[in-house]
């Protein structure tokens, strides 16, 4: 309907993804819905100490951002022959890996280096910025000690918050599993009730009348005998 109305293109297929929406049915299942509440629950309980976390996570950004770029882009350069004609008006430069030359330095600003600490402290390591001086090594070490910590914080403070709430909703299941099991057999006791509430039509039982034996029928005497 959209494409017919004039509104394809790339709005089309964005409404098309949209359909994925349907996904989330699954939702209705009560067991779902319980386990994706006992889920929220447990974010919301985390978010304040997670909220302290990430501003800790950025003031040490902005501060190991800051000791890589001095460390290893604070040298400017305008007489280095090999980038004269390329950059006419200079550039920060540092050693090359192995000390013997000099080189552009990546970290051009401040704002670019988050890219390094991000990396460097979630123990990524895409290795396309690495320090080549050894005071920007030594800074490297200390991301690396400060990364663990950073990467243990959020898992020990979400994990507190789900041992809190995972026993709550174990019992809540428990409780599930009972509440059917009780309404499948009130609806079997039901059913038994309406079967025997069921009227029943007598049935006669009409007995054939036994033949008469001989002994019980009495015979009349001749007439000569009666004379007797």
């Amino acid at each position: 309907y959209v494409e017919a109305a004039g509104g394809g293109g790339g709005g089309a297929s964005v409404l098309r993804v949209l359909r994925l929406v349907r996904v989330f049915r699954v939702l209705k299942v009560p067991r779902l819905r319980s386990c994706a509440e006992m889920f929220l629950d447990v974010g919301l309980d985390a978010l304040p100490a997670l909220v302290i976390m990430l501003g800790m996570s950025m003031l040490a950004c902005v501060f190991f951002a800051s000791c890589i770029y001095f460390t290893e882009g604070s040298r400017y350069s305008v007489s280095e022959e090999r980038f004269k004609e390329a950059y006419v008006e200079g550039l920060y430069i540092r050693p090359t890996i192995d000390g013997y030359g000099v080189e552009q330095s990546p970290f051009r600003s401040i704002p670019y280096s988050f890219w390094w600490f991000f990396t460097t402290a979630t123990t990524v390591g895409y290795g396309d910025d690495v320090p080549t001086t050894t005071a920007g090594r030594l800074v490297a070490v200390c991301v690396f000690a400060v990364g663990v910590v950073l990467l243990a914080m959020p898992i020990t403070i979400v994990g507190g918050s789900f041992g809190k709430f995972y026993e709550d909703w174990v019992k809540s299941i428990a409780e599930m599993s009972r509440s059917s099991t009780n309404e499948e057999l009130e609806g079997r006791n039901d059913d038994d009730d309406e079967f025997i509430s069921m009227p029943v039509t007598p049935v006669r039982n009409e007995r054939q009348p036994s033949p008469k034996r001989c002994s019980d029928t009495v015979l009349p005497l001749p007439a000569h005998d009666r004379d007797r």
